[in-house]
């Protein structure tokens, strides 16, 4: 794929899943150790299954929350969220729980991506969907009028331009735009990374080519 049309891509994500997954269907595209395997057909359908999830309604989430981790569930959670529009806000289990309702707080998800064995983490104020990472199951509902209020505050406070969120302990927190993605594609892949960001868009950068990544369950 040329540098030109590679950087088109960026700006249509839903079509990199609809066609770039279907050219390497067959291709593992995760390895999870021993003979275990995720091709790239059925990680494909299995975004396709949360997307629906998250669309549930006819509406389409602003903002996702989504516990970051190397499992298989997180990952294909990570690319629904991007491949319906919605801008993902990354946390990771290692974060404290006051540090978690923060971040939530400036977020204002509509939905979470959890284990459900982590819900302790979350605060018990929270009004959003919060699903099981594993199998989308629903842990709890919300209060629809006052999501709705959140989802409006979330997107009056966003630029439309913001990809994803990352946060890492001591709540810090860091943001990349598609422009920002795009700029990392093409580049060598690391073995190791200084945040979430990186780490994701390391994963992009396989599957976009057709590689197979190292997941865990």
């Amino acid at each position: 794929m040329g540098k030109k049309n590679l950087f088109k891509t960026i700006y249509s994500l839903p079509e990199i899943f609809a066609k770039n997954f279907q050219k390497f269907a067959k291709k593992p595209a995760m390895i999870l150790g021993g003979d275990k395997k995720i091709s790239y057909d059925d990680m494909r359908w299995d975004i396709f299954k949360t997307s629906n999830v998250l669309r549930v309604g006819g509406k389409t989430p602003k903002s996702v929350a989504i516990f970051i981790d190397d499992s298989p569930q997180a990952i294909e959670s990570f690319y629904s969220v991007l491949a319906i529009g919605s801008k993902a806000a990354l946390l990771r289990y290692d974060m404290s729980k006051a540090e978690v309702a923060s971040a939530l707080e400036n977020e204002k998800p509509e939905a979470v991506f959890i284990r459900a064995a982590k819900m302790d983490l979350l605060p018990e104020t929270l009004n959003a969907v919060v699903y099981e990472i594993a199998n989308n199951s629903v842990l709890k509902k919300h209060d629809k009028e006052e999501i709705q209020k959140r989802a409006q505050e979330a997107a009056d406070n966003s630029n439309g331009k913001v990809l994803a969120v990352a946060y890492s302990s001591g709540n810090k927190r860091s943001e990349f735009t598609r422009d920002d993605l795009a700029k990392m594609i093409g580049k060598k892949e690391k073995k190791s990374y200084g945040s979430l960001v990186e780490y994701v868009a390391n994963l992009f950068n396989a599957f976009i080519k057709g590689r197979a990544v190292q997941a865990n369950l």
